[in-house]
């Protein structure tokens, strides 16, 4: 039987889990039998007041009928600026004024697309879907817009980066830290990781981007990048914390081995 070690398995797993969301993305989106299409006019008469016919909202052009939570939908509810529209944008932003209770989601960074797509999740599995609004995302035929299909490729993008950045974390795991009164700050690292991970210069083809030298990380053994000297997280981030100038590769190596 083939054997993954960690690094494997939790690259497998993410891998794994951002293929299953890419499905499920893509069965969402494709048309369903039965289902309805509003006009943003229409759309707009279910906001659970009295006569109203029910208690919509729409999210990504996809509209679920929320009576059944409705104390949070109804009017004078707190999220009742989301019932009778499509105002995906809120939900990234908690902008609630009708301002920000719109559709319009084409700016939104990858992350933000990932926040937008677990409120689908939910949404899905907690509600009824009922048919889709016709506008920004799906025409009048109720197929996806070219919008939608970039909002789908965004979101495809964002779960790439997030698998990325597990993988990274693997790789460069982050000290552990507790803090008391009686023995102030302490920093350890989990079992199979050493410290230091000294913060190289930027463009260090071993180190992971955005980092700086303040931030300290705990190194797998497996890792490619050689060390000279092996010391405590402890005594590291009190280096690396106590340092004012910037440091190149060499540099630091030297420093380190007076640690």
């Amino acid at each position: 039987m083939l054997r993954l070690g960690g690094r494997g398995l939790l690259l497998g797993l993410a891998a794994a889990a951002a293929a299953v969301v890419a499905a499920r993305l893509m069965g969402w989106w494709r048309p369903r039998a039965g289902f309805r299409l509003l006009i943003p006019e229409e759309l707009a008469r279910y906001r659970g007041g009295p006569g109203d016919p029910g208690l919509y909202l729409a999210l990504l052009g996809r509209v679920y009928d929320v009576s059944s939570g409705r104390r949070h939908y109804e009017p004078g509810a707190h999220y009742s600026g989301f019932a009778g529209r499509d105002a995906s944008r809120a939900f990234v932003t908690g902008d609630y004024s009708e301002a920000g209770l719109v559709d319009d989601v084409s700016d939104l960074p990858f992350s933000e697309m990932l926040t937008l797509q677990n409120w689908l999740s939910f949404y899905e599995k907690n509600y009824e879907f009922v048919g889709k609004v016709i506008g920004r995302f799906y025409g009048e035929d109720g197929l996806p817009t070219p919008e939608l299909t970039q909002v789908e490729a965004k979101i495809s993008k964002g779960l790439e980066a997030k698998t990325r950045a597990l993988e990274e974390k693997h790789k460069f795991p982050p000290c552990n830290s507790e803090w008391s009164s009686a023995r102030g700050s302490r920093f350890w690292c989990s079992p199979n990781s050493s410290c230091p991970l000294p913060r190289l210069p930027a463009n260090s083809p071993h180190l992971p981007k955005n980092k700086s030298l303040s931030q300290a990380a705990c190194q797998l053994e497996t890792s490619s990048l050689q060390k000279t000297s092996v010391v405590s997280c402890n005594r590291l981030v009190h280096y690396l914390l106590h340092t004012e100038r910037n440091h190149t590769g060499n540099d630091l190596t030297k420093s380190l081995r007076h640690l």
